[in-house]
């Protein structure tokens, strides 16, 4: 079983040219940095970048520090926000937020970071060219501190850069929240709408006007009739009828015009 996972980044710009396997791309960034939202998700598992000055994209897994990106003042507030939104789930897929700097940044780094209570450790991807492979390697597999690496970038290409991956980071990745269940009807709630009537236009009373206030309550207009001049006057005329047909229409009932057991809930909001 290997200790580390092969990679790649690249812009979006350079994706169609990269090679198989795990890869990063950038979701902001200037024209030919930012990939395609048909390039994310043609590459569903790609680890994502925020390189914007702002750093805006909190649902990005890494925060670019370097010259043109985001500063080392952005990271703690984008940390704590993308926290939020991996805890959250508000893109499934999400990793725990990690920083990318260069390999000569990262002491000064950690001594501002360390200012910041509570916010530490933070995963990070360091970037050295020129070491090989190996030594890559044994830096994530033995990472450890304030700052334990999620990758490392050792080797710049053309069109990509050679990178090696902590699996277990890789792997760690934020789901959608649970759907809530539909709310149950309380059995009161079922015994009460047996027992209302069925109306329909020309019918008239006390039900009637029950029908009514419940309709002007969802803000539907039913006429200037009525004590109040409400439309609540105990007819059930054309207005009614239609305000009905609009309700069971927008609740995916039947559009009879008839209240009944089914319209009854959708009226009273259950």
């Amino acid at each position: 079983m290997t200790a580390v996972t092969d990679g790649w980044d690249a812009t979006g710009a350079n994706l169609d040219a990269a090679p198989a396997g795990q890869g990063a791309t950038y979701t902001t960034g200037s024209d030919g940095i930012a990939a395609t939202e048909q390039q994310l998700k043609d590459h569903p598992g790609i680890v994502r970048i925020c390189q914007d000055a702002g750093a805006t994209d909190d649902t990005a897994d890494v925060l670019d520090i370097e010259t043109g990106a985001a500063t080392i003042g952005q990271a703690p507030d984008w940390i704590r926000r993308a926290r939020e939104s991996f805890k959250a789930g508000s893109r499934p897929g999400q990793r725990e937020p990690a920083l990318y700097m260069s390999a000569s940044n990262v002491a000064a780094n950690l001594a501002f970071l360390r200012l910041s209570s509570g916010l530490l450790p933070v995963w990070l991807w360091v970037a050295r060219w020129g070491v090989t492979r190996a030594f890559a390697a044994d830096e994530v597999e033995h990472t450890s501190g304030d700052l334990p690496e999620c990758g490392f970038q050792y080797h710049n290409h053309p069109d990509f850069d050679e990178d090696v991956w902590a699996p277990g980071w890789l792997a760690n990745v934020s789901k959608a929240p649970a759907a809530k269940p539909a709310p149950k009807v309380p059995d009161s709630w079922e015994a009460i709408m047996a027992k209302l009537p069925e109306l329909k236009q020309g019918d008239k009373g006390a039900n009637v006007r029950t029908l009514q206030g419940l309709l002007v309550a969802r803000h539907y207009h039913i006429g200037t009739t009525g004590k109040l001049l409400d439309g609540i006057d105990g007819d059930f005329g054309a207005l009614t009828d239609s305000a009905v047909r609009d309700l069971q229409d927008k609740n995916d009932l039947k559009v009879t015009g008839t209240v009944d057991a089914t319209t009854w809930p959708a009226l009273a909001g259950v």
